[in-house]
């Protein structure tokens, strides 16, 4: 993830680029395990090198997705919050 802040700063840069009107609008977004690792394993290694947690309680962690996904019942995802406008 770049920027994972950013999705809040968005409404306030909306504004400043002149559009009104504002709205947003959450949404999930439902992904499957390769994409939940894909989207965590940095912030997971970061724990990791941080010794928030260690590799060990992560590598359980992981292997509890694993078994989820591998028994059908994994289910993650993402909210995303899309905001739009009209130009003034």
């Amino acid at each position: 993830m770049g920027q994972g802040a950013i999705g809040r700063q968005v409404p306030r840069m909306f504004v400043e680029a002149g559009l009104v009107d504002l709205q947003t609008a959450p949404h999930v977004i439902a992904g499957d395990p390769h994409a939940f690792r894909m989207q965590l394993a940095h912030h997971v290694n970061e724990l990791c090198n941080h010794r928030a947690i260690t590799a060990e309680r992560a590598s359980r962690w992981w292997s509890t997705i694993d078994a989820a996904a591998a028994s059908g019942h994994f289910m993650g995802g993402i909210t995303a919050f899309v905001v739009w406008g009209t130009a003034n």
